[in-house]
């Protein structure tokens, strides 16, 4: 704060750029293991910029169902061709490339790492696999995995064994793991250099990340770097959290191996009504959860939306865990 001020001013093109903004991009490369990358100052444009931008006429991208907002947003406003496929159906997504790949200058493939809504994860070897035999790029949002898959967090690719360069295009944010505010996007200095000079929201026409930020979030990569504990105890609270639950036959939905995880209500919240009756009693027994109803979910799939931490130990969550089975069963019984 004292060498850059609380603000980069302008764009990082026209003298809005500092050193840090280059220290911090090194760094989130070397974590994730690509040539280069470049920071935003959000991660939904960085999303809705990148997929805008780089894909046209001719083109067809194929996203998953659950994509987030940012994604779908960047498909609507391209001017390519675009389908969903099945929530992690791999096999519907090579069926719909069979079919459609040959009819199309490029395809580009959408997905996310980890699903923010039900914690599960892409399988990325299989997803690469497919990408590769049907020429197509392959784009993935991290929002949820940096600093939480793979033994030193480094993300999807390391929980799932496949280098980072069979990844066309990685996006992240700074605001999750990484304790600051912004978004990113890593890959091939062809790319980094293509969205730099030519993509209105990147470099040319926004304000540079706060210097600040950029110093929080390295901050951060320096501690992955130099102790990877958070990382596994983060690891090891989300298998207790699963297992507690399953012990006090809790549905925990589609849950793998991640710290987001659902507490399925069904009937017990499936109305804006329910959910906040559900959220208000879990506040009052001091368990802060958000709860999440159709239309964000679909219809039946209400849940509480768990997100744990390393700072947390089992028995707390073993009372979280009991008090929102209590509350679900008065749940039923007062909406009866």
């Amino acid at each position: 704060l004292r060498r850059h001020g609380s603000s980069a001013s302008a764009s990082r093109v026209a003298g809005g750029e500092c050193a840090i903004h280059r220290q911090l991009e090194d760094q989130l490369a070397e974590h994730l293991g690509t040539e280069e990358a470049i920071v935003t100052v959000g991660g939904y444009i960085a999303n809705m910029a990148t997929i805008r931008y780089l894909m046209g006429e001719g083109d067809l991208i194929l996203f998953d169902e659950f994509c987030h907002n940012s994604l779908l947003e960047g498909c609507v406003s391209s001017k390519a061709r675009r389908m969903q496929f099945r929530h992690n159906d791999l096999d519907h997504l090579d069926r719909l490339l069979n079919k459609q790949r040959e009819q199309h200058r490029r395809v580009l493939v959408v997905v996310e790492s980890v699903y923010s809504m039900d914690g599960d994860i892409v399988d990325l070897e299989k997803l690469v696999a497919i990408k590769n035999r049907h020429n197509a790029f392959l784009m993935v949002d991290e929002a949820h995995s940096i600093g939480v898959l793979g033994d030193t967090g480094r993300g999807l690719c390391e929980h799932a064994g496949v280098a980072a360069a069979d990844v066309d295009i990685i996006m992240g944010t700074l605001s999750k793991s990484l304790a600051s505010c912004g978004g990113f996007i890593a890959g091939s200095r062809a790319l980094t250099g293509l969205l730099r000079y030519i993509v209105p929201g990147f470099l040319l026409y926004s304000a540079g990340v706060p210097p600040t930020s950029c110093a929080a979030s390295l901050a951060v990569l320096t501690t992955l770097r130099n102790d990877n504990s958070r990382v596994q105890r983060l690891q090891a609270n989300a298998r207790a959290f699963r297992a507690i639950a399953q012990e006090l036959e809790l549905d925990t939905g589609l849950a793998d191996a991640t710290p987001i995880v659902p507490i399925m209500l069904g009937a017990a919240g499936d109305s804006v009504e329910k959910m906040a009756w559900v959220t208000r009693e879990m506040y009052r027994n001091r368990v802060h959860v958000v709860g999440i109803t159709y239309p964000v979910v679909p219809r039946d799939e209400a849940r509480l939306r768990f997100f744990l931490t390393s700072e947390h130990d089992e028995n707390q969550y073993r009372r979280a865990l009991e008090i929102t089975r209590q509350v679900i069963q008065r749940s039923q019984e007062v909406h009866a």
